[in-house]
């Protein structure tokens, strides 16, 4: 800023406060576009680049804001006074930092901080979470596993008894296959019209009779149990609870060796519609297909399981088994690929057999 020429006959008067000191009145007039005032001792020029901001308090009223830190004011009452403004320095907004302020670092900074938040959010989520929870997994020991999977099953069976009937001859079914799993594989028939089965940790399987209803081969229910004993051969559920329960989890890791096992078992009902992702589909379709084929049975059974849920799934309802065990397109086109490779086999005596008994519930 620099002094003003001396007033002329064109200069109209406003209110002048200069350093927080008392307002002062002033003469002003736009000289060459920039705001000349003059009087009471101060001869000022403002330019519109020495403005901060500029605000309308009331009808022809403008307060401008101007110095390094809008220090400095100067309140005027014209006329049209905006129209003015805008005519001599263009479309000033109501609100204007200008280049020197503060406003532009502090903003820069902001925002940058906010962007590096939600990058190191973003960064844990997708690849620092995971870990953890991969680490979490590998905490428990299989003993641990195994007597809390036997708690959950025995809280969530106490609801629904299972058959026992059924459930031993879908056990004498599965003692004809090699599942190759270190865990104590059970599997418990519960009579109930819901298309589902599920794998608990430590090696315990629900399959509900809905299920078992829409077999119609020996070969698909060996794919069913296979598909479910891969889930539990890789830790698929205790993944999956971890993952879903993962801060109570990492907690009760932190308080004690049994911790994670009490936070588990106590949120036994989650494992009804425990979820898993897409790889661990993926890795439980390709580990059952290569039990499949190293039982002597044909890959192509366990397309025949997934293409009777997905017509299924075309109904009014979709399968309970396909809430939980996600069913895109690619699962499918995957094991055909496999399917097509192998040669034709047939299905052992033993399983045929005892298939045809639990499909036969009258003969019991």
């Amino acid at each position: 800023m620099f002094s003003c020429v001396d007033a002329g006959s064109d200069m109209q008067t406003a209110d002048l406060e200069m350093h927080g000191q008392a307002s002062v009145q002033v003469a002003w007039q736009f000289e060459n576009n920039e705001l000349c005032a003059t009087g009471a001792g101060e001869k000022i020029r403002i330019r519109v680049n020495d403005v901060i901001s500029v605000r309308y308090p009331g009808r022809n009223k403008a307060l401008i804001a101007f110095g390094n830190d809008g220090e400095h004011t100067l309140q005027i009452h014209f006329p049209n006074i905006a129209g003015l403004l805008h005519e001599h320095w263009g479309a000033f907004p109501e609100q204007k930092r200008n280049a020197g302020s503060f406003a532009g670092p502090v903003f820069i900074l902001l925002t940058s901080g906010i962007a590096l938040v939600i990058a190191v959010v973003l960064l844990f989520y997708f690849w620092g979470m995971p870990w953890l929870v991969r680490k979490a997994v590998d905490f428990v020991p299989i003993e641990k596993e195994i007597s809390m999977g036997k708690e959950i099953a025995k809280n969530i069976l106490a609801e629904t008894p299972p058959d026992s009937v059924a459930s031993n001859v879908l056990n004498s079914f599965a003692e004809e296959l090699d599942f190759r799993s270190e865990y104590p594989l059970h599997f418990n028939v519960v009579n109930d019209s819901t298309v589902n089965a599920f794998a608990l940790p430590g090696g315990e399987i629900v399959v509900y009779a809905g299920i078992l209803e829409k077999l119609n081969h020996p070969g698909q229910l060996a794919a069913l149990l296979s598909h479910e004993a891969s889930h539990v051969n890789y830790r698929h559920s205790l993944h999956g609870m971890v993952d879903k329960i993962f801060w109570s989890a990492l907690i009760a890791m932190a308080v004690g060796d049994g911790g994670i096992v009490e936070a588990l078992s106590a949120q036994s009902n989650e494992f009804r519609s425990l979820a898993y992702s897409r790889d661990l589909e993926t890795q439980a379709d390709t580990a059952g297909a290569t039990l499949l084929k190293r039982n002597g049975i044909a890959i192509r059974h366990m397309v025949g399981l997934l293409e009777i849920l997905q017509l299924e799934a075309q109904g009014s309802h979709v399968p309970e088994f396909l809430q939980t065990h996600p069913l895109p397109e690619t699962r499918i086109e995957r094991l055909e690929i496999l399917a097509n490779e192998e040669e034709d086999k047939r299905i052992k005596p033993q399983l045929d057999s005892l298939f045809k008994l639990l499909k036969n519930k009258n003969s019991w």
